[in-house]
């Protein structure tokens, strides 16, 4: 029983780890997109173009990045947070767990 608590608590480490790297590479490339784009239409507003032309394209941009974000709620079914991905994260080392109990202790 030991060993198994030993590769269980191992096993959520590295888990934990992995979900905590992901979520903040996942994090820090939507902030550099939102500031992509965000300098992207500055630039086409104050410099290339003007509000005139610009006002309709950055509403299908807005438009469209909130459609994009509630296609992911619709695939995944969950809200994109930080707190919410480490829940899961634990959720799936434990059905891993579980199935290595399965298969190697009993």
């Amino acid at each position: 029983m030991k060993l198994f608590v030993c590769v269980s608590v191992q096993l959520k480490r590295e888990i934990a780890v992995k979900a905590e790297k992901r979520t903040n590479r996942l994090t820090w490339v939507g902030l550099g997109l939102m500031g992509l784009q965000f300098g992207l239409l500055a630039r086409l507003t104050w410099w290339e173009y003007s509000w005139d032309i610009m006002e309709p394209v950055t509403y299908f941009v807005g438009y469209g990045s909130a459609i994009l974000m509630f296609g992911y709620y619709i695939l995944t079914r969950q809200v994109l947070c930080v707190s919410r991905s480490l829940y899961v994260c634990q959720l799936c080392a434990r059905s891993t767990v579980a199935d290595y109990v399965e298969d190697s202790v009993f």
